[in-house]
């Protein structure tokens, strides 16, 4: 071992070096994942914002067509499809209008179709996707309730993020039709077209 000189310019020891970079690794170790779990953490919450903006808007354009329903049918399903029917009037012409709002299982998507009774269906528009299939209806009429209009709850599931942020966001909401009781009985119009 060498003694220290007076100047002090002699350097660090190996040992000091190896102290160093130990402590500099344990410390880039512990930002980084820091840094990668606010990262996840940013990409879950901006794929469950996507996720409510994309069915709030589903939602905001069902509420517009179910309020002024005539009547509306109790809802159906397959195995591969939920849906439920309802009429009500062009808002443009006055004619009676037939609407179905499905929900195609396989696909995990949420679509609409409205179309002029005794009418073939024209193809459904996309509302919501990524949907997963929960353990409730989608779709349940409520026979009770303070008032008497017809009203129909809408229950979906969507899967948001991925890998080790992905996870589910459930909605539910419950949509009035002001000009139906929930006495109204369903005519026999608007069953063109249904899923298989």
């Amino acid at each position: 071992m060498r003694a220290r000189r007076a100047g002090g310019d002699e350097g660090t020891t190996m040992i000091e070096l190896v102290v160093a970079l130990t402590v500099f690794g344990a410390v880039s170790a512990l930002v980084t994942a820091g840094v990668l779990q606010a990262h996840a953490a940013a990409n879950r919450t901006e794929a469950v914002a996507a996720a409510d903006t994309q069915v709030e808007t589903a939602f905001r354009r069902i509420d517009k067509e179910i309020r002024y329903a005539r009547w509306i049918r109790p809802p159906a399903q397959t195995p591969s499809s939920a849906w439920v029917e309802f009429l009500n009037s062009d808002p443009a012409t006055g004619q009676p209008r037939c609407h179905r709002v499905v929900v195609d299982r396989a696909a995990g998507v949420l679509r609409t179709v409205a179309w002029q009774p005794g009418a073939t269906p024209p193809a459904a528009q996309s509302l919501a996707g990524q949907l997963v299939d929960g353990s409730d209806p989608f779709f349940t009429l409520e026979a009770t309730g303070a008032t008497d209009f017809a009203r129909l709850r809408l229950r979906l599931t969507s899967r948001v993020g991925r890998n080790a942020s992905a996870g589910t966001v459930t909605s539910d909401v419950t949509f009035t039709a002001l000009n139906t009781s929930r006495s109204a009985t369903p005519g026999a119009e608007c069953t063109e077209g249904r899923p298989a």
